[in-house]
């Protein structure tokens, strides 16, 4: 089950290796960018790499960072089309 990002990263998994996915249920997770609300793209393309930073050092990143580590994962960090920069601790480092 995942809700919001976490149902949109539940439909990737799905989607991308449907052979370790039996069931999914995904709750308020908008697959189109069209679906989420004007003022929350607005507030996404406020947040790059400046923001990136500051959340490193929220106890919610250092957590993940741990989990995602301690399963054979790295955090790394991906340039966006925008130029901003984002982690992502979803799985192997692919570069």
């Amino acid at each position: 089950m995942g809700y919001s990002l976490g149902g949109g990263v539940a439909l990737q998994t799905a989607i991308r290796h449907p052979e370790v996915v039996r069931k999914l249920v995904v709750v308020s997770t908008p697959f189109r960018r069209n679906g989420f609300y004007p003022e929350i793209l607005a507030q996404q393309v406020q947040v790059g790499a400046a923001a990136a930073e500051a959340m490193k050092q929220t106890p919610m990143y250092q957590l993940q960072r741990s989990r995602a580590r301690g399963h054979g994962h790295s955090v790394s960090r991906r340039g966006s089309a925008d130029g901003s920069v984002r982690a992502s601790g979803l799985g192997p480092d692919r570069g």
